[in-house]
């Protein structure tokens, strides 16, 4: 499995995804940058849960269900425009430890991205002399992490239906994706239904995650309620990595 990651890991290093992964996060630094340095000419301050309600808007709520879609249907399609897999699949490696090798790089990708955006927040607060506690910063590192995580489903669904159907198909399931996430995952429009939703997982379980630990009488749900709904997703994660690996070692190439 390992020599498979390797080899994956060396065939994205010329490709677009790494910079995509590098630059996003740039962008939403200076965003913040952008937002934020009013406050520090002015009076106000500029305060942890102000960035973290930008990081929600637009990370979570916009560039993540984009990208999360176009970066699997990227990874296909090396694959197709290098044979569909063919000369790879002759070899004595199973087909399905070579599909699960591909979305092991994406998210060791994705998750080397989710701690550069930490990294850039950081500096971005020290710039704007950001004012919080301890709980605070501690709340919105792990809202990142674990939004992050919940978000996992959506690249393995991508995926999927980028080696089923072609790229297009995943470019435009995270497309669809940036219109859920801000319309259903950032307003109470989703509120009782935005589970049924992988696409405002990563907005949904952010806030939770980020309000349990600064103000649990504000949060939708209880920390238990919250964390047995986190459960299922990643049983469902499991689920679907599972499920898509075996259909790909099912599949004619």
């Amino acid at each position: 499995m390992l020599s498979g990651i390797y080899s994956e890991w060396g065939k994205y290093r010329r490709t677009a995804i790494p910079w995509i992964l590098f630059l996003v996060p740039l962008a939403i630094a200076l965003i913040l940058l952008k937002y934020g340095y009013p406050y520090r000419l002015g009076n106000s301050t500029w305060t942890i849960t102000h960035i973290f309600d930008k990081i929600g808007d637009i990370w979570y709520g916009v560039f993540l269900p984009f990208f999360w879609g176009l970066i699997p249907g990227m990874a296909a399609n090396l694959e197709a425009s290098a044979g569909r897999w063919i000369s790879l699949r002759i070899t004595k490696v199973s087909p399905a430890r070579l599909y699960l090798s591909k979305l092991a790089v994406i998210v060791i990708y994705t998750g080397l991205s989710m701690l550069w955006l930490i990294a850039l927040v950081m500096i971005s607060a020290g710039i704007l002399n950001t004012t919080g506690s301890m709980m605070n910063w501690m709340a919105l590192l792990l809202a990142i992490v674990v939004g992050w995580i919940s978000s996992l489903p959506l690249i393995i669904i991508g995926l999927w239906l980028a080696e089923a159907f072609g790229w297009p198909v995943s470019v435009g399931f995270g497309s669809v994706g940036v219109l859920v996430a801000a319309i259903i995952g950032t307003t109470s429009l989703g509120n009782g239904i935005w589970m049924a939703l992988p696409w405002t997982w990563p907005v949904r379980f952010s806030y939770s995650t980020y309000m349990l630990l600064i103000d649990s009488s504000a949060n939708e749900y209880s920390i238990i309620k919250s964390c047995a709904l986190f459960i299922i997703v990643l049983g469902i994660m499991v689920v679907l990595a599972a499920a898509s690996s075996y259909w790909f070692k099912r599949r004619e190439v």
